[in-house]
């Protein structure tokens, strides 16, 4: 039968490789050729010394290059490798060497450069294999390089803190948005004066031990809230989030991300003093008082509207609609009321019945609003109507 044999054509490769052959024996360098050729691949260029190999990588800029390591003339097929690795245009080839000495004798000087060796007389088989997976080594190293690199460019440009650390607490790297937001001109400034982060970084001394017993019995931290000192002595607040991994070598590392939620902070912190204060205000009157949103729950009640349900606390009344606070026979006069300032927002009045049986009140809904002047709710007033001053005709009313 003509053609490849069995072998031969289990091993073709499907993808074609560009290759330059090196080997000053020029029976040797032509079975390689009909080898090269018969496997589907491209053969660009033979040469039978150093320097012509050189010429060839750097003019071709091959997949591969075939290198004997004895050659004649003045360079040998081992300086012929670290002088492509040390050229810009041809470091990143793939270097296979052909010996005709048992590899581990060239082993130790060969392995800086050498993707993989294959031992003289040269098979059929070894070849393909050899050159297969020599090129997508090589390809997979590259990819990996320039993820690296995308990697770190993220790292150095990204808007947030990231850092690498020990699981002791001591940081191995920072980018430069970690170091400006502690008050570092740069990421070595800060990692030389920052030695420990665990007593330097942190305002509460055993926030860091919470921090690394979280990570430890979860793997990982999330929205981890901490008051941090700047450089300056400045305190602010920081937010992570951090997980366990490992480096290349195997060694434990935490990575994690740091925002500043200083700004977050403070609008939480006059929110609290304003409620509080809204709270104290409401809490004075005498008359009962809820802030309902546009869905009619209550978002907050006073102390009076409290006595009147005759409950202990008004967090007792949170999530209820305020429909839920009235006798059965004023919740319909209460909707219809509630639907149309929902309309048009303009303030109306309405006598309700509570079902505490407090008594008639007459309910005045206004408009509440954010500090950005839209209407997220309403106010809703009482004031008591004594008994004698009702008759049976405004009973049930929905407004006076």
């Amino acid at each position: 039968m003509g053609g490849m044999t069995l072998s031969e054509s289990m091993v073709t490769q499907t993808e074609q490789y560009r290759l330059v052959l090196v080997e000053d024996d020029p029976i040797s360098a032509t079975t390689l050729a009909f080898m090269i050729k018969r496997l589907g691949h491209e053969l660009v260029g033979t040469a039978a010394t150093g320097e012509q190999a050189l010429a060839l990588a750097a003019a071709h800029a091959p997949d591969m290059v075939l290198l004997d390591i004895c050659l004649e003339g003045d360079m040998d097929g081992l300086e012929v490798a670290r002088r492509l690795r040390a050229s810009e245009a041809t470091r990143t080839l793939s270097i296979m060497f052909l010996t005709g000495m048992e590899p581990y004798e060239q082993l130790e000087r060969a392995l800086p450069v050498a993707d993989c060796f294959i031992q003289k007389p040269v098979k059929f088989a070894d070849l393909s294999a050899n050159m297969h997976i020599c090129v997508q080594r090589r390809r997979l190293e590259q990819r990996l390089a320039a993820s690296e690199l995308r990697y770190q460019a993220l790292v150095q440009d990204a808007p947030v803190g990231i850092y690498q650390a020990r699981p002791g607490g001591s940081f191995i790297t920072v980018n430069p948005a970690l170091a400006r937001m502690l008050g570092y001109a740069s990421p070595d400034e800060l990692l030389a004066a920052m030695a420990n982060p665990a007593t330097q970084l942190y305002v509460e001394d055993t926030r860091r031990a919470e921090f690394t017993s979280q990570l430890h019995a979860a793997g990982e931290v999330r929205d981890f809230e901490s008051e941090v000192y700047g450089r300056d002595g400045d305190i602010f607040w920081i937010q992570e989030q951090a997980a366990l991994t490992t480096s290349t070598t195997g060694e434990p590392l935490v990575e994690g991300f740091v925002i500043d939620i200083t700004a977050r902070k403070d609008a939480e912190l006059e929110r609290d003093v304003t409620l509080h204060l809204l709270r104290q205000t409401l809490d004075a009157l005498p008359d009962p008082l809820a802030l309902v949103d546009d869905e009619q729950h209550l978002i907050l009640g006073n102390r009076a509207l409290c006595k009147a349900m005759a409950v202990a606390d008004s967090r007792e009344l949170a999530g209820m609609r305020f429909a839920d606070l009235l006798a059965p026979r004023s919740r319909k006069a209460w909707e219809a009321v509630f639907a149309r300032f929902a309309e048009d927002g303009q303030i109306r009045q309405v006598r309700l019945l509570l079902t505490s049986h407090a008594g008639w009140h007459v309910f005045t809904i206004s408009p509440y609003g954010n500090p950005a002047g839209d209407r997220i709710g309403a106010v809703c007033q009482g004031r008591f109507v004594a008994p004698d001053v009702l008759s049976y005709e405004v009973e049930g009313t929905a407004e006076p």
